[in-house]
């Protein structure tokens, strides 16, 4: 009998990226085989046109994920031409009740999704 694929949520903390950004992001995650991403907004009641709208991009992946290295990838290209501008605001991954800090080498990345929680 096999053993039933849970999918796992990634969180990207994405303070400060323009809403443009963010969207491209989203949809380039969303080329890798089982990944589903989902923009959450910001809830601030109140608009200001100079902050960001997006609070986070998250993922869901299926347990065995195949892609990891395309996702590591795609998160540090995004983070490393955000970063290039904007390096005092951090970005920051969150996957199963642990935190990754941005920028990040892919190595730390890989090993960060691929440990299991605590």
């Amino acid at each position: 009998m096999q053993t039933p694929i849970h999918p796992r949520r990634l969180h990207i903390h994405l303070q400060g990226m323009p809403l443009a950004t963010c969207r491209e992001f989203a949809v380039h995650l969303r080329q890798l085989s089982q990944v589903v991403t989902e923009l959450l907004w910001r809830t601030n009641p109140i608009f200001d046109s100079q902050t960001d709208q997006i609070d986070a991009i998250t993922l869901t992946l299926p347990s065995e994920s195949l892609v990891l290295e395309q996702l590591c990838e795609i998160i540090l290209f995004y983070a490393g031409r955000y970063l290039d501008t904007n390096p005092a605001i951090p970005i920051r991954l969150y996957f199963e009740q642990r935190t990754l800090q941005l920028p990040a080498d892919k190595v730390e990345v890989i090993a960060f999704l691929k440990s299991q929680p605590d």
